[in-house]
């Protein structure tokens, strides 16, 4: 029977629990996933999982990215329709001051043509309404 390899053959002092390690598994190699074979390297080991879950983060993300440029683009579409109706309120407010001060314009040119002075009464009739006037006080006792 072989000597083990935990143990020191020559001084018979059981090896170091890394000196075991290292005497089952192999040496340490620096960039390699150690119990999977030889030539795995984390890249490799990783890439499936790493890769389908930054590719769904990917798609996740773009998807996102894509619903917020939909959003984008209907605000300001509603921002430039609210524009419009602005710019036609707008012209409608123009309008109306201008048919406001036309409005004026007409009752000021109609109460001067309804101003004209009353014709002059001559004496006679005048004497003649204040005689009917003062028939009606006759009969009052």
């Amino acid at each position: 029977m072989a000597p083990s390899s935990d143990v020191d053959v020559e001084s018979h002092t059981p090896a170091t629990p890394k000196e075991a390690f290292i005497s089952v598994m192999g040496k340490d190699r620096p960039g390699r996933v150690c119990c999977v074979g030889s030539g795995e390297t984390l890249s490799t080991w990783y890439k499936s999982t790493a890769m389908s879950s930054s590719s769904e983060r990917e798609k996740i993300m773009q998807e996102k990215l894509k619903a917020q440029e939909e959003m984008v683009k209907a605000q300001a579409e509603e921002k430039t329709q609210i524009r419009e109706k602005i710019t036609r309120l707008e012209n409608i407010a123009t309008k109306v001051d201008e048919m406001s001060t036309l409005v004026s314009q007409i009752q000021a040119s109609q109460t001067r043509t309804q101003h004209v002075p009353p014709a002059v009464q001559s004496e006679s009739e005048t004497n003649e309404e204040a005689d009917d006037y003062s028939d009606r006080d006759d009969h009052v006792y």
